[in-house]
């Protein structure tokens, strides 16, 4: 074979692995597996506290409110809601066939004035209404099934009210007596009234809070030292079962579990997963079963 023929040979040779090369590289890219970034998770044993979140709002326990001994012609109420008052300051001047003042009963913070002007008063009117902001409970309103849930005695939190301490409470009521309310959305919903009283509050936070003062409760259900758990973030609907995707040799496997207790941001797992186990975390449309996955870094 002359070198002419021998350098076209190996032209042809060359440009022959070139394009199974190519064609090699598209057929891989065309047929190898997508690999999904994800985020995980890993199973482990902690604490759990299985909790409701609530907004509510503190009450005075002691409420007066005052009314008029007679009728005769009562003078102006100079007093205003907010106001602090002594026991026996005068509220106002009644005058029939003779001068009577109307004091107030307890040392408080007036919390309404329900009668301002002067003018003719019947005997028995209200005129004002006294509270003491030193006794105070936490007060909730719990849609119904969160309601049943509570116990007497269960721990509460109160927070959210413009410091950073909490206040520690325990459920002292739980009124049987249901009412129907319209929620933010305009959808009715079925409440119930449960009360909190306060076991204790640090003495420089006790003359900030007041009657009507908005709160965020936490009631606590149930607490464990050491549960199985898994972040609630993994979790997805599979029928009528819940399911999670558990990383095995780097492929996403959809796997049924039994979860017990719910906390804020895990929930107990009774069976499905062990200790150590990954999981995928938030999963999205694009994690099937078979899904080839790595860790986002």
């Amino acid at each position: 074979m002359d070198s002419s023929a021998f350098k076209k040979q190996i032209v042809r040779s060359a440009w022959g692995l070139a394009i199974a090369l190519s064609v090699g590289t598209l057929l891989y890219i065309v047929l190898a597996p997508e690999i999904q970034k994800v985020e995980t998770a890993t199973i482990r044993f902690g604490p759990l506290e299985e909790v409701i979140r609530v907004e509510g709002f503190m009450r005075a326990k002691d409420r007066f409110t005052v009314t008029a001994s007679a009728d005769g012609e009562m003078r102006r109420v100079a007093l205003r809601a907010g106001e602090l008052v002594k026991k026996g300051d005068i509220i106002t001047e009644i005058i029939w066939d003779r001068s009577s003042y109307v004091r107030s009963p307890i040392d408080g913070v007036v919390s309404k004035v329900i009668r301002e002007t002067a003018g003719p008063i019947r005997r028995g009117d209200s005129i004002i209404e006294i509270v003491d902001a030193k006794r105070l409970e936490a007060v909730t309103e719990l849609l119904t099934p969160d309601a049943v849930r509570v116990e007497i005695g269960n721990p509460v939190r109160i927070d959210g009210w413009g410091k950073a301490t909490s206040i520690n409470g325990r459920i002292a009521r739980i009124s049987r007596a249901g009412f129907t309310k319209s929620s933010a959305l305009g959808v009715e919903e079925e409440r119930t009234e449960v009360v909190a009283d306060i076991d204790s509050v640090l003495s420089e936070n006790i003359d900030r809070l007041g009657d009507k003062f908005h709160i965020e409760m936490t009631i606590v259900l149930h607490q464990s030292e050491k549960e199985l758990l898994m972040p609630i973030g993994a979790m997805f609907r599979d029928g009528k079962e819940w399911a999670v995707f558990r990383i095995e040799n780097k492929i996403a496997v959809k796997t049924i579990v039994k979860i017990g207790r719910r906390g804020v941001e895990n929930v107990a797992v009774e069976s499905g997963l062990r200790a150590g186990d990954v999981i995928v975390l938030y999963p999205g449309d694009l994690i099937k079963d078979g899904t080839h996955v790595s860790e986002k870094n």
